[in-house]
């Protein structure tokens, strides 16, 4: 087990900012897989509409983070005493959490789980589910290991709606799902040693209150839609 962490912090201990990485691993496969995985680390670090670049270094976007947090804790302080008001500062937090959920000869599927703070109502978290061939450290898609995408979607809605507890024929949209109308498969399938896992992240498919959405189809379920050969 490997773990690397990255802790910074603020001036003062009411105003403390952590950005953490750890890393559980046991990887020995190529470069390009753990250089897909940190693109996903430093995606979190870096701004909505920024173009994250692979000379972007990490330590430098965690200084850019903490940069940002004292520019926005000067503000408020200026703000209070220009208005006579009382201080008021959040703290800001950002933490990324890998671990792999599979891993055989031929694949290996890692998920990191994100928190993030930076003021608001609430905080933020998204769950990313990263699905790499061993062989080539090159991610997997879904196209690769499914025979019949059509039936694999058929399965899922049928698997959404037993979670949720909602009637085969109701509609999904009425219910406060998938605001197109449309049932659509996650952003984020994994592997895991009991089947696929499918993992809708909140604000994928319904507000923010209703949170994440995850199940498990097991390789019994899925039956021969999967080609497991290339998995096992």
């Amino acid at each position: 087990m490997r773990k690397r962490q990255h802790l910074y912090s603020g001036t003062k201990k009411s105003n403390t900012i952590f950005l953490k990485l750890q890393k559980d691993a046991k990887l020995t496969q190529t470069n390009a897989l753990n250089d897909s995985i940190l693109h996903y680390v430093k995606a979190s670090l870096t701004f909505e509409d920024e173009k994250l670049s692979n000379d972007m270094d990490l330590d430098a976007l965690g200084n850019r983070f903490i940069q940002d947090y004292n520019e926005y804790s000067a503000e408020a302080k200026t703000r209070a005493e220009e208005d006579n008001s009382e201080l008021f500062i959040t703290p800001w937090n950002i933490e990324t959490d890998g671990a792999i959920i599979f891993e055989s000869p031929k694949a290996v599927s890692i998920r990191l789980d994100e928190y993030a703070y930076t003021g608001g109502a609430h905080p933020n978290s998204n769950t990313a589910l990263l699905m790499y061939s061993t062989s080539t450290g090159k991610p997997m898609k879904l196209k690769d290991l499914v025979k019949n995408q059509a039936q694999l979607e058929r399965l899922v809605e049928k698997k959404f709606r037993e979670t949720h507890e909602l009637a085969p024929n109701a509609n999904l949209n009425d219910k406060g799902f998938f605001w197109e109308g449309k049932f659509q498969l996650p952003a984020n399938i994994g592997i895991v040693a009991e089947g696929m896992l499918f993992f809708y992240n909140s604000y994928e498919i319904a507000a923010y209150a209703v949170g994440p959405t995850g199940f498990v189809l097991s390789w019994e379920e899925l039956g021969t839609l999967i080609d497991t050969n290339k998995l096992k």
